[in-house]
C-alpha cells in the first residue's frame, strides 16, 4: 500500500511543475510527453501552461489531453 505524499514532497512536486512550465514558453514548440504507461511521445505544445487552483501547472499538447507539466519536456 502506498503512503500518501508528505507536505514537503507535495511542495517539491509543485515547484518542479512550475519550473517546467517556465520552460514551455512558445506555442507550437516541440515537446516530449510521457503517457500514463511511461512511454514517451513527440508532440507540440498547443497552448501555454496554466496553473490550477491547488498549484499544479498543466499544458495541452497535440494528441493528448491536458497533462501536468511534470510529464512534458521541451524536445
Amino acid at each position: 500500500m502506498n503512503k500518501p505524499p508528505t507536505p514537503a514532497q507535495i511542495r517539491r512536486e509543485l515547484k518542479k511543475s512550475e519550473e517546467i512550465a517556465a520552460e514551455l514558453c512558445e506555442v507550437g514548440m516541440a515537446v516530449i510527453v510521457t503517457d500514463d504507461f511511461g512511454k514517451e511521445h513527440k508532440s507540440k505544445l498547443l497552448c501555454l501552461p496554466w496553473k490550477l487552483g491547488h498549484g499544479q501547472w498543466i499544458a495541452h499538447c497535440e494528441g493528448f489531453p491536458s497533462y501536468i507539466t511534470n510529464r512534458i519536456r521541451p524536445l
